[in-house]
């Protein structure tokens, strides 16, 4: 058997070309959502995903300003409610009315995403709804619970 230099080349080639392919699939992408009060939401998530792997990333947001501009507010809560499925879901109840995960921010601004998992193949949604919840006092024994939410989509490939 003769061994030929330029098919030992021609194979490493194919192999670097083939993993670069691989990682570009599974790679991370950023995605920036603004709206109208200035508010900014970062999705670092992956756009393409294999049946059975978990989804991980991460979202880095800007927290709401204060709903009520002259009163101080007392505690504020960042939850972030997700799901993947094919159909749209268009509001908080109807996302409350199928199976989803909470998050919870880990510092001021940034909320990990894990251990999801798409149940079928296809273009499939990551969606949910990003809650500010602000509460005031108001005299001594009452508070008022103001919420705020942001849609959250992004869309993943499962193969």
């Amino acid at each position: 058997m003769k061994f030929y230099p330029n098919t030992l080349s021609t194979i490493f080639f194919m192999l670097l070309l083939f993993n670069s392919c691989m990682d570009k699939k599974n790679q991370e992408k950023k995605k920036q959502i603004n709206n109208v009060n200035r508010e900014t939401i970062s999705l670092s998530l992956p756009d393409s995903l294999n049946i059975g792997d978990l989804l991980e990333g991460h979202i880095e947001f800007k927290r709401t300003a204060n709903p009520i501009p002259n009163e101080d507010v007392f505690k504020k809560y960042t939850f972030l409610y997700l799901t993947i499925s094919k159909d749209e879901i268009d509001t908080f109840k109807e996302l409350m009315e199928v199976p989803h995960d909470t998050f919870a921010p880990i510092d001021e601004s940034i909320i990990p995403i894990y251990n999801l998992k798409a149940q079928e193949k296809g273009s499939m949604l990551l969606q949910g709804f990003l809650v500010n919840q602000f509460l005031y006092k108001k005299g001594n024994d009452s508070v008022r619970i103001v919420n705020k939410d942001r849609k959250i989509t992004h869309r993943i490939n499962v193969y």
